[in-house]
């Protein structure tokens, strides 16, 4: 009997397998830097990298995948969003790994940039620049101390912007370009608000229509009740107020930035034959009536002055001319009499 002594063979032990689950987001936005959850892809592949394995999300999002136990690298990809690869997921034979949720960001871009007083060129901080429809949380930033801000994750294209600023600055809405994975930079000058209204009315009240306001290279008409309004910048100015038939008032002016700076103007009717022609300031009233008094003053005094000096027989002064002097060492008292002038004492009973 002969007997064969065969060598061992080893036979390869079946591969295990596993499976891993989860749910694929498109990007909601970012809170405080941090991508969160919007709705969710359906039709997602999902990929095990470096093998065949695969497969794609439902209308709910999720996906559940086989794959050999051991670690693998998922890779995430969608029509319309950046492909994102996970990190090393253990995947234990017959077991299933879950909570591996994947969040796909659009193309996108940044917006950099400043706001600026345009006036003095200083910074506006606090300014806040926001896309209001990028989704739950919208991307937005507010410009720090220097007046620089950055909007960072943008969907591509021509994006509606809104600007949004503390007064005396006005808020706005524009649109910025942007490109996928680039840096788009628009800088802004801002004018802080400042208005002149003034009411023009005659001598007896009534309101001057179509009264035209000057400040400058600025200017307005006077409405039916005689407001007039313009938007003007900070700085000083000759105000001038005008109307047909009526003589021009000015006034020196220094309007402030931001300020609505209020006036109140009358005009007087121009002289017979004359089309106008230039009044006093604003105060010009006032003073010719402080000038009428003054005369009426004057002339009062002048009458009382001449009334006094035609008057017969002498008159009391008004005080004593000189005091008695107090003999040397005497304690000082009352001055005593008599005065020149004053009437006799009274003999003793």
């Amino acid at each position: 009997m002969m007997i064969l002594a065969l060598p061992a063979i080893a036979c390869p032990a079946d591969a295990g397998e596993g499976w891993i689950t989860g749910t694929v987001y498109e990007s909601g936005g970012r809170l405080m830097g941090t991508l969160i959850p919007g709705d969710p892809i359906d039709g997602a592949t999902v990929q095990a990298t470096g093998s065949p394995h695969s497969t794609t999300t439902n209308s709910t999002g999720r996906y559940n995948i086989t794959v050999p136990d051991g670690n693998i690298t998922l890779q995430v990809s969608a029509t319309g969003f950046n492909t994102k690869t996970s990190g090393t997921i253990i995947v234990k034979d017959n077991n299933t790994t879950a909570g591996q949720n994947f969040i796909l960001e659009k193309p996108s871009g940044n917006l950099t940039g400043t706001v600026l007083d345009a006036d003095d060129g200083k910074p506006i901080s606090l300014a806040i620049i926001s896309f209001p429809t990028g989704g739950i949380i919208s991307p937005s930033a507010i410009t720090n101390g220097s007046g620089v801000f950055v909007v960072a994750g943008l969907p591509v294209g021509a994006l509606g912007m809104n600007l949004t600023v503390l007064p005396p600055y006005n808020s706005f809405n524009f649109t910025a370009q942007i490109r996928a994975g680039q840096n788009t930079t628009m800088n802004f000058l801002l004018r802080a608000s400042s208005y002149v209204s003034v009411l023009v009315k005659d001598i007896s009240g009534n309101p001057v229509p179509n009264a035209t306001l000057v400040l400058g290279n600025y200017s307005g008409t006077a409405d039916a009740s005689g407001q007039v309004f313009i938007d003007i910048r900070p700085g000083a100015y000759e105000m001038a107020i005008s109307a047909p038939g009526f003589l021009t008032v000015t006034q020196p002016v220094n309007i402030s930035k931001g300020e609505l700076a209020q006036f109140e103007a009358t005009l007087t009717k121009a002289p017979a034959g004359t089309s106008g022609g230039t009044a006093a300031p604003f105060g010009g009233l006032l003073v010719a009536l402080l000038v009428v008094a003054v005369g009426i003053a004057a002339a009062g005094a002048l009458c009382f002055l001449l009334m006094r000096k035609g008057r017969k027989g002498p008159q009391a002064p008004l005080r004593p001319p000189q005091a008695m002097q107090q003999p040397q060492g005497a304690p000082p008292g009352p001055p005593t009499g008599p005065f020149p002038g004053a009437p006799p004492p009274p003999n003793p009973k």
